[in-house]
């Protein structure tokens, strides 16, 4: 069974980055993963990184 995800935007203008959220499950219960987006929304390119704590 997979967990929704839920992203929540924390800025609205597309010109600058775009801190956003997602709830992940873990055997420690759940918890909020931030990443940011920026660029062009319609830009069919991605690259991720992800860091963890």
């Amino acid at each position: 069974m997979t967990a929704p995800i839920v992203v929540e935007a924390v800025q609205s203008d597309p010109s600058e980055p775009r801190q956003r959220f997602v709830q992940c499950a873990s055997p420690a219960g759940l918890h909020r993963m931030a990443y940011t987006e920026w660029g062009a929304p319609a830009n069919p390119r991605v690259c991720s990184s992800a860091c963890t704590a």
